[in-house]
């Protein structure tokens, strides 16, 4: 979690795009350039459209939200000397973990890892995207990836990365998803 003071800072300018004076959708009591009169309502924009949500100081993204759920879930599946109320309960907290394992696979899917080619050329690369990884010999002094191949006339796609990069890249690829589990009291 992060606080609302951190997340404008993170966004700065880019915070802009969501503002409903830069988008045309509002008039301005005052002539002349922006002077942030709209950036609450930009980052409310900004957190609605990213499934975020803002509570007190702190915003908190989808996960933290399910996570919250799941424990209230727990919660009330102690406290509730209904069983129907406790058993519903119970079966709401596994259905909530399920979703928030699945958000987490996506996230871990989505997850990228920046690299500079010894040309020059940078790329952003999902673990996917890494089909083999390379380490560096005596006769090359240089990491190879191997990438799918994006057109048809090419047989095997690679690039090469600087030596050090290698444990850099074997970690991230290595780096195991971690399924969530509800640990009761």
């Amino acid at each position: 979690m992060e606080t609302v003071k951190e997340l404008k800072e993170r966004l700065g300018d880019g915070l802009c795009e969501y503002c409903p004076y830069t988008r045309g959708e509002t008039q301005r009591s005052r002539i002349g350039t922006c002077e942030g009169d709209w950036c609450d309502e930009a980052l409310q924009e900004y957190c609605d459209e990213n499934g975020l949500e803002i509570d007190g100081d702190t915003v908190k993204s989808e996960t933290d939200l399910l996570k919250e759920s799941i424990r209230h879930c727990m919660e009330v599946e102690k406290s509730c000397h209904a069983n129907k109320c406790g058993q519903d309960h119970h079966r709401l907290r596994g259905w909530l973990t399920e979703l928030l394992n699945i958000k987490l696979r996506e996230e871990y899917d989505e997850e990228t890892i920046q690299v500079q080619t010894l040309s020059g050329s940078s790329y952003s690369l999902t673990r996917g995207e890494i089909w083999a990884l390379y380490k560096p010999t005596e006769k090359k002094p240089y990491v190879d990836i191997q990438l799918p191949d994006e057109c048809e006339d090419c047989t095997n796609c690679h690039i090469r990365v600087d030596s050090k990069e290698f444990d850099r890249i074997k970690d991230f690829l290595t780096k195991k998803f971690e399924s969530y589990e509800v640990v009761d009291d």
